[in-house]
């Protein structure tokens, strides 16, 4: 019994500690940020690990960004496939793939969910842009740092540009995940 009372107080030494460490990692977020993160934990815990992934790197010094860039795609990606199913969205009246796409694409996964909600025409269009522009900018960056050749010629310019991906990400998410303004 001695032996595993010993185990038991270490695990929940190990347990406790990684509790802190966690917590003092979520008291450096934003409002704004832990917000999403706690929306995105209860509906698509994927998503938020991801969301939470780039913030982190965001505030540390890397040698690349874009896994950061990706990471903020892929959360608000999973967050679009959870909202707007792929066999739903086809299945509206009038839906017609893009291009060479098999799939519904970010866009037309927002104008879905937006179309479902009721949103006016005018709302649709601002989120719309948002989401097409954040997947321009993701792939810009991972492009760009791909094909440079000079590694300081990029650092900082790609943890900027994800800086922006990033503000993008928020807005677009407090609009998707329909989350009230912190106060």
């Amino acid at each position: 019994m001695q032996k595993e009372l010993a185990q038991l107080n270490v695990v929940s030494l190990s347990r406790s500690a990684e509790k802190t460490s966690d917590a003092s990692r979520l008291s450096d977020l934003t409002p704004a940020e832990l917000m999403i993160i706690r929306t995105l934990q209860s509906t698509v815990p994927s998503a938020a690990a991801s969301y939470q992934q780039a913030i982190l790197d965001l505030r540390s010094e890397r040698l690349s960004y874009r896994g950061t860039a990706s990471e903020l795609r892929e959360s608000l990606r999973e967050t679009l496939d959870h909202l707007a199913p792929d066999d739903q969205v086809m299945a509206q009246p009038g839906f017609k793939a893009e291009g060479d796409q098999k799939k519904p694409t970010m866009k037309q996964k927002t104008q879905y969910i937006l179309a479902v909600r009721e949103r006016s025409k005018t709302q649709r269009g601002t989120i719309t842009k948002s989401i097409e522009l954040i997947d321009s900018l993701s792939g810009e960056i991972t492009r760009a740092v791909y094909n440079q050749a000079s590694l300081a010629t990029h650092i900082e310019a790609s943890r900027t540009d994800v800086w922006k991906v990033k503000r993008y990400v928020d807005t677009v998410f407090f609009d998707l995940l329909e989350i009230a303004e912190p106060d």
